[in-house]
């Protein structure tokens, strides 16, 4: 007999004492947020316990936010939902954005140096302390 979707979340969880989180500690997706297969669908883990818990309605349009800022936390009492412009300033409200077209990544000296170079891409992200990806991005 088939697991409930409860039981299947909670099967994978633990609180975390000091914030109260419901961590999930089942796969991740992006390795932050928890996600599940769920009646034909792949789900985030805070999402479906918005809807499961929440009443919400699973419309792509709106977003399932964190009180907690803690991407694998499902815990009911610290989600809410919002838009698109509501996510954004409330990432900017803590403190938790990066302006990418103010505060590049990487320089137009340090891009230079990326192109002239011979050393692999993993070297050059150390040494530069971003992605491997990034530096792909500077040498194209």
């Amino acid at each position: 007999m088939a697991r409930s979707i409860e039981a299947r979340l909670f099967a994978r969880y633990r609180v975390n004492p000091e914030t109260g989180c419901w961590e999930w500690t089942g796969g991740k997706q992006g390795g932050k947020y928890g996600a599940i297969y769920y009646q034909g669908k792949h789900w985030r883990v805070h999402r479906l316990a918005a809807v499961l818990w929440l009443g919400f309605d699973d419309d792509p349009s709106v977003k399932v936010l964190h009180t907690c800022d803690n991407p694998p936390c499902f815990n009911p009492a610290h989600l809410f939902t919002g838009t698109h412009q509501d996510n954004m300033d409330d990432m900017v409200s803590k403190g938790r954005h990066r302006m990418a077209h103010y505060e590049p990544k990487l320089s137009p000296d340090d891009i230079l140096t990326i192109c002239q170079s011979s050393e692999s891409l993993r070297s050059l992200a150390k040494r530069f302390n971003v992605s491997h990806e990034t530096i792909r991005k500077a040498r194209r």
